[in-house]
């Protein structure tokens, strides 16, 4: 039997690849319960330093952030949240990560020409603007 958090990381690791390429599904996810669920198993993988779960719900907020900036900005504890505990983690991937949700929010899902330059069309792929 698969324990709940086994399953809970591994639906969110399909919302990601969802909301990579999936626009549409993006406001779904927006909700104050999904968002509630989101940083409840961050919190729990940064307690546990589940490296693959933390970058699973950051990179999931990231590509929701591509397109639902507006209501991303309103989440102001999962902002401060990311920006205490993850944005000097030691991890590179993870800063990255932190990065990236961070850039997509403050660049509005814009694809820069740094980005562009980099080889990326996708911003919910792109990495952070270093």
């Amino acid at each position: 039997m698969t324990p709940y958090n086994d399953v809970s990381w591994r639906a969110c690791g399909v919302l990601a690849n969802m909301a990579a390429f999936i626009p549409g599904i993006r406001p779904v996810l927006t909700t104050k319960h999904a968002i509630a669920r989101f940083k409840a198993l961050l919190i729990e993988g940064v307690s546990f330093q589940d490296r693959l779960s933390i970058l699973t719900v950051v990179n999931l907020m990231a590509n929701i952030g591509c397109t639902e900036y507006i209501a991303m900005n309103k989440e102001k504890d999962i902002q401060e949240y990311l920006n205490e505990t993850l944005m000097d983690h030691p991890d590179e991937e993870i800063q990255e990560a932190a990065n990236r949700f961070f850039c997509n929010l403050i660049g509005k899902g814009i694809v820069t020409p740094d980005w562009q330059r980099a080889g990326y069309q996708v911003v919910a792929l792109a990495p952070d603007l270093d």
